[in-house]
Order: structure tokens, then sequence, then C-alpha cells
């Protein structure tokens, strides 16, 4: 069931992750300048983007999921279209966040050549995500939509 969803999602995360382009490369651009008003207006235009795009593939995921997991193979009548779509329509749900994640991994590796910081977030998530799925997969017995 987690396959073909974890097909859609990873195809999804692609696409998405091109946003990161001009988002470095106009920060990086603003700060070599000395321009850090700019490099604060795209900062904050890239975010408001960002939190714009995720909530409307949010809402379009939780409406068109059957079509999309239709595109994977996976049927409405497979006994892999329940788990499957509980699967994905949360993780799709935290699209918004995930684009926040990379608007600011372009900014600090592009503009401020931070890499220290990005890392210390993927080891944030990482830990986050251990903690919390045991917890929704076993305490809160949320299935493969706990994952």
């Amino acid at each position: 069931a987690l396959g073909p969803a974890l097909n859609l999602e990873d195809w999804l995360f692609e696409i998405l992750k091109t946003i990161q382009v001009p988002v470095r490369s106009i920060t990086a651009a603003a700060v070599s300048s000395g321009d850090h008003r700019a490099a604060t207006r795209v900062l904050k235009q890239s975010l408001c983007l960002s939190w714009r795009l995720g909530l409307v593939i949010a809402l379009f995921s939780y409406f068109c999921t059957p079509p999309l997991l239709h595109l994977s193979g996976v049927s409405s009548s497979s006994p892999l279209f329940g788990p499957g779509r509980n699967y994905l329509v949360p993780r799709l749900w935290g699209t918004p966040g995930l684009l926040t994640l990379i608007v600011l991994q372009a900014v600090l590796t592009g503009a401020f050549k931070d890499t220290k910081t990005v890392l210390q977030l993927v080891l944030l998530g990482a830990v986050v995500n251990s903690i919390l799925t045991p917890m929704f997969l076993i305490c809160a017995g949320w299935g493969t939509a706990g994952a």
C-alpha cells in the first residue's frame, strides 16, 4: 500500500524542490551585493509562496487522491487503495511545512553558505520523526496514517 503512495510523494517532492533554484540564486545575489533588505524580502515572499502553494497542494491532494493513486496503478477497488490513501493524505497535508524547510535550506545554503544550520534542521526533523512515528502508529493506533 505504501509503495504507490511513496511513489507519488517522491514525485511531488522532486518537483517542489525546484523552488530552491530561484530562491538560492536571488538571495545569494542580494547578499553578495550587500542588499540585506532585498534578501529579507525574497525570503518573506518565498515563504508566503511556499505556504500558499503547499496549502493548494494539500487541498488538491485531499480531493484528488483517488485519481492520483489510480495513476500509480491502484484502482479504488484494490485492497491497497484504503491504506495508500490513509498514508498519502496526511503526508501531503505536511506540504506547507516541507516547502518552508526547502525555502529555508535554499536561503541558508545559497545566501549565507550556512550548511551547519541546515544539517541541524535535518537532524532535528529526523529525531522528531523517530519519536512521533511510533507514537502515532502504536499509541494512537493510526496505522498507515500515523507513518
